[in-house]
């Protein structure tokens, strides 16, 4: 049953982003740094989550149903089976996060590139899942010289680099590889998880004042700090496999 508070809030903040928009429209000529304002309050997540379609559980179904493709991938590279089911359990944990985070924002899950959860082969699904995580590998590793790939991960590596040749006493350059694969692959899997703005939405409604009077922002950061620990513990499994 709906929440008739928050359909109310919903209601609200949906007027507010029209008024905005004719206020726009109406000084557009005469005022350009309200029309940068306004562009600015979209890009946040502002005015298009006031506009946003809601939580849909069966949508949220078909994106389980797609996303699992991109872990299932790699399902014949563990060693044995008590492997596959601390991932499966892991898994478990991870979408349910998801989930809870979507609906407590009460947004519409949104599916990453092309939709894998129906009507597609299975010869279909692993063809996309391998020329995605390829394209995206490549790009994001593999065709990044080692200066560059320092440039670009040194600061979100280094704690970790620093465990990996320390405690586990893993040789450095070593370390630093799998490391930056272990970041890459986190990336990848919180834009699997949040495509598009969604996750800037996310950030916006943790740290905004107006958001605050409508949404429960402590548990947003709550499921949001879950999940941000899951997607590091999966990718670290992911980034080994490779």
């Amino acid at each position: 049953m709906p929440n008739m508070e928050i359909l109310e809030q919903e209601f609200e903040l949906t007027n507010l982003a029209r008024k905005a928009l004719v206020t726009v429209q109406e000084n557009e000529q005469k005022n350009e740094n309200l029309q940068q304002m306004f562009e600015s309050a979209i890009t946040s997540g502002f005015l298009a989550q006031a506009m946003s379609e809601p939580f849909d559980t069966s949508i949220f179904e078909s994106k389980v149903r797609n996303d699992f493709n991109y872990f299932d991938y790699f399902s014949d590279r563990f060693d044995d089976d008590v492997m596959v089911e601390n991932m499966n359990k892991m898994l478990a944990e991870y979408f349910k996060t998801i989930r809870e985070i979507y609906e407590v924002i009460n947004i519409k899950p949104e599916i990453f590139g092309r939709d894998l959860s129906d009507n597609v082969s299975e010869e279909e699904k692993q063809e996309a899942v391998k020329t995605t995580l390829e394209t995206y590998l490549n790009k994001h590793y593999y065709s990044l010289e080692p200066e560059k790939r320092v440039e670009v991960y040194e600061s979100a590596v280094i704690n970790n680099v620093k465990e990996l040749s320390e405690k586990h006493q893993i040789d450095v350059n070593e370390a630093t590889e799998f490391a930056t694969k272990w970041c890459v692959f986190e990336n990848f899997l919180h834009k699997l998880a949040f495509p598009g703005l969604i996750e800037r939405k996310i950030k916006y409604l943790i740290e905004s004042e107006e958001y605050g009077k409508v949404f429960d922002q402590e548990r947003v950061q709550e499921l949001y700090e879950r999940y941000c620990d899951q997607a590091k513990a999966v990718s670290k499994v992911l980034a080994a496999l490779i």
